[in-house]
């Protein structure tokens, strides 16, 4: 991109001489800016963190997902408390019903960290690093 931006800054000031370039300098600098400007925007297209709807798509899907089972979770454990009366068999039933359910809400969270992994694996390598230095 800078290489293109350069050939075009320098067809701008050889116009502008006294000597204004021939037809075909010109036409073979204004070429090469845009053969470079079309290569920088072929070579960003393919860098890693540009835009890709698929990996969006299904790091959004695992969250919803994720959010809809912890809502459930949520409204499970709600009512398992207001029951009045759980003997110590239906209390470790229900624990264990939660159990499971933290374990899919785990696993989703991974899965959507792994989608953003191959979308930006830098910024969750960042990410990752700030957990790590506040303790977690």
């Amino acid at each position: 991109m800078l290489l293109a931006f350069a050939a075009t800054i320098g067809l701008a000031a050889w116009g502008s001489s006294e000597s204004p370039p021939s037809l075909a300098g010109a036409s073979s600098l204004t070429l090469l800016a845009g053969l470079l400007q079309f290569g920088g925007a072929w070579a960003f297209s393919r860098g890693q963190g540009t835009a890709n709807a698929a990996h969006a798509q299904a790091s959004v899907r695992n969250l919803i997902k994720l959010f809809l089972r912890v809502q459930a979770l949520k409204s499970d454990a709600e009512k398992t408390l207001r029951k009045r009366s759980l003997n110590g068999g239906e209390l470790r039933e229900h624990l264990g019903i939660v159990s499971v359910e933290l374990e899919f809400v785990a696993e989703r969270a991974a899965d959507a960290v792994s989608d953003w992994r191959q979308f930006y694996a830098d910024a969750v390598d960042r990410a990752q690093r700030e957990q790590q230095e506040e303790g977690f």
